[in-house]
């Protein structure tokens, strides 16, 4: 069974990215693959909500390669949504805004929030 795992929302340009408490590390890398085999079919600009509220024990090379070297410069992605406080989730984010200059994440501490903050900017932007 997957670690992390995939999964589209009806109505919304968003995936939703679940991750599990125990990690493994090639659910990682098949996550990210996945994300941008999606994005590279999409024809419209796709968020990401992230879900870390199970704490994961997420493998810090695995993650940041994974986002930086797959999804995260992707021409598709509008942003990153992630939901719940995480120390190495943070990590990875500041590193790759600083290896980047791309400030795609967007911290959340609730799930309807993510949701709250894509209705926002769907409505804004009049699509």
């Amino acid at each position: 069974m997957e670690t992390v795992s995939i999964r589209h929302i009806d109505n919304i340009p968003a995936l939703f990215m679940v991750w599990d408490a125990d990690i493994k590390a090639k659910d990682v890398s098949q996550a990210y693959q996945q994300i941008t085999t999606e994005l590279d079919q999409s024809e419209t600009l796709k968020y990401i909500i992230v879900d870390l509220t199970s704490n994961p024990n997420m493998p810090f090379a695995e993650t940041l390669r994974g986002a930086l070297y797959g999804p995260y410069k992707h021409p598709m992605l509008k942003q990153w949504l992630v939901v719940g406080d995480h120390q190495v989730g943070h990590m990875v984010s500041r590193l790759l805004f600083s290896t980047t200059g791309k400030k795609h994440v967007i911290w959340f501490d609730s799930i309807e929030d993510a949701y709250d903050h894509i209705e926002n900017e769907v409505e804004i932007s009049g699509n």
